[in-house]
């Protein structure tokens, strides 16, 4: 079986607005095209389609249809897959497309994590529920580390434009941050996190100007690292400026982490291993040291020298720490092409 791996991200036109990334997919992919490359089957990764399970589902018009109506949740995210999915089906009539969710690690949440203190039945057409987002990168990491020894109690990090945090027992997942969309939970960079609900309210009720669009434009594009620096949402412009300010945000943005390490700790009663991933927590050491600098007394120890010089999967922990550290750089494509593979072998078809 002959693989071709490509990615958007990886040619650097992924961004957060998303405009014009279609227009540039469809020339790169016309110029694979042109090169009589041939293309027999294409994966594509979805954000939301609800409740979905883990592997890679046919895409046929019932489940276009499903991404389409989830489309109200992840509003950017689910409608350039769409035009992705329209665009390759068009230059390759004859493959076969395949979804596979980034919600799906999720579906088996325990209720005590999945739902919110909220009345039953608000939503028919949306249940109200905790879905959880980045699951494909948060397997890849989990797998990283089961490839060298199963360990019990895992929190998984990954850290990148949008940020989120998993905690594991064994194989199986018990909470994550990220929730009904992808808004939820760490603050990121432009993304705001957890905040208490009724400042959307009271902005709608008594702040001139804020609109429903308004105020969604503020939430996901305008806040986070951004929102609170007023610099940029960029973690390498914040780190090379000297502006409180930028300081400040990225004060706050290891704080939250911190804060959810110490409550998933709670949660699994102790904790064997952490896992940084994504741009943020792949790159920059001083970032990772922040975060479990204040964790010593929990028997949580950084080798600073480790750390510093870290790149690829690589241990991060000191010698006596009790909780091992990893670098675990996050591959989504591999993970999707794995998922993919064992599907087809369960067939009888690789």
């Amino acid at each position: 079986m002959k693989i071709a791996r490509w990615s958007a991200s990886n040619n650097g036109l992924w961004n957060s607005t998303h405009e014009g990334s279609s227009e540039q997919i469809d020339e790169i992919l016309r110029n694979y095209l042109d090169n009589n490359r041939p293309c027999n089957t294409i994966l594509h990764r979805i954000v939301h389609a609800g409740d979905v399970e883990e592997g890679p589902q046919r895409i046929t018009p019932d489940l276009l249809a499903r991404i389409s109506h989830w489309q109200a949740v992840a509003p950017l995210h689910n409608s350039l897959a769409l035009n992705l999915i329209k665009l390759t089906q068009a230059l390759w009539p004859s493959s076969e497309s395949y979804a596979l969710f980034d919600s799906a690690l999720y579906s088996q949440l325990p209720q005590v994590s999945r739902n919110y203190a909220l009345p039953e039945g608000l939503s028919q057409q949306w249940p109200i529920k905790r879905y959880g987002f980045h699951g494909l990168a948060h397997r890849a990491q989990w797998a990283l580390l089961d490839q060298r020894k199963p360990y019990q109690r895992v929190i998984t990090l990954q850290l990148g434009s949008g940020c989120s945090a998993t905690a594991w027992l064994g194989d199986k997942v018990v909470d994550t941050t990220m929730g009904f969309s992808p808004l939820e939970g760490l603050s990121m960079a432009t993304r705001c996190g957890n905040i208490d609900a009724n400042i959307v309210l009271h902005l709608l009720e008594h702040e001139e100007g804020f609109t429903i669009s308004k105020l969604r434009n503020l939430l996901t594009e305008e806040s986070g690292l951004k929102g609170l620096s007023g610099i940029s949402g960029d973690m390498r412009e914040l780190l090379s400026c000297t502006d409180e300010k930028a300081t400040l945000a990225i004060d706050h943005f290891c704080y939250q982490i911190q804060k959810v390490i110490g409550s998933y700790i709670a949660v699994l009663g102790g904790v064997d291993a952490i896992t940084f991933g994504g741009g943020i927590g792949e790159h920059h050491a001083v970032i990772r040291n922040t975060i479990l600098s204040p964790l010593k007394n929990l028997s949580i120890i950084l080798d600073e020298e480790k750390n510093a010089q870290a790149e690829g999967f690589t241990s991060l922990h000191a010698h006596n720490s009790q909780t091992e550290l990893w670098l675990t750089p996050v591959d989504e494509m591999g993970e999707m092409l794995g998922q993919f593979l064992r599907y087809k072998q369960s067939k009888g078809e690789a």
